[in-house]
């Protein structure tokens, strides 16, 4: 039997949608969680952050047994605030770490930047559960080595880095919480993720160690200055998910700031001129 061009595109069409009928998205940590070591020849941090302050130190934070985290200090003269950064997931300080460091340090503050465990010069196994506990113990260490007050660091975290941040906040007593590409639950951010067409053809199956992860619950009960920054065309972590959050701090009875960068995608908003200022402004506040 010939068929005419138009059945022939309808019939693909259905064997299309009877394939994504049958889909089903399988989100676990092994598919989101993801360890990208430094490369052979990857520059030397103190190469790398030697021209933004005068003396740049590398860390090792020891966790157990063969498992240490790598981390840098970026001390300035009359700072009165530190910001322990959180990059995205496979974000790494040799790559990012310069970039984030211009972008803070013109603002006055002491910055501390730390490779996810696995990445970078860091070593271990990724896990959320352990990476959590990395976060608090970077903070921990920055003010039992470091001699910070806890009350003068600003946590910021960006994209899987915002759910560090808002551990950290959750457990420690902070100045302020900075989130940039975050989200509410895992359910949420995978539920934005997928296009309006094909949700009815497909079925999102979230492993139970990550249902609920997210800042939702963190904003819920945050008692400190809440800075939000998200791209307008941010499609890793759509704006919503930052407006769903800087509501439920707001119902919360803690108002946050929201910043929503025009034009920007997901790694572009945070060192954008619009973002830093806000940045600026909420040190002010701080201070």
């Amino acid at each position: 039997m010939k068929l005419c061009r138009h059945t022939k595109c309808l019939f693909i069409a259905s064997l299309l949608c009877l394939q994504i009928a049958c889909a089903t998205y399988n989100v676990t940590q092994r598919g989101l969680v993801r360890a990208v070591p430094d490369p052979v020849g990857a520059p030397q941090a103190a190469q790398s952050f030697a021209a933004l302050v005068a003396l740049p130190e590398v860390i090792r934070i020891e966790r157990e047994a063969g498992v240490s985290l790598h981390a840098v200090w970026l001390r300035q003269p009359d700072a009165t605030h530190t910001v322990l950064y959180f990059g995205g997931n496979m974000s790494r300080v040799s790559s990012v770490g310069p970039v984030v460091a211009r972008n803070l340090l013109p603002l006055g503050v002491n910055l501390m930047l730390v490779d996810h465990r696995g990445s970078g010069l860091s070593t271990g196994v990724p896990d959320i559960d352990t990476m959590e506990a990395d976060a608090l113990a970077a903070f921990d260490y920055l003010v039992t080595q470091k001699g910070i007050a806890p009350g003068s660091v600003v946590v910021q975290g960006h994209s899987l880095g915002s759910f560090l941040a808002g551990h950290v906040a959750q457990q420690r007593k902070v100045a302020a919480l900075v989130l940039t590409g975050s989200a509410t639950t895992t359910e949420d951010w995978v539920a934005a993720r997928i296009p309006w067409y094909y949700k009815p053809f497909v079925r999102t199956k979230i492993a139970p160690d990550l249902q609920g992860r997210g800042n939702l619950d963190v904003v819920k009960k945050l008692t400190v200055p809440l800075l939000l920054i998200v791209g307008e065309k941010d499609r890793q972590t759509p704006k919503s998910l930052s407006k769903a959050l800087a509501k439920a701090a707001k119902d919360a009875g803690n108002p946050a700031t929201l910043v929503i960068v025009k034009g920007a995608k997901h790694d572009d908003a945070p060192g954008s001129a619009v973002a830093l200022k806000a940045f600026a402004d909420l040190l002010t506040r701080l201070r």
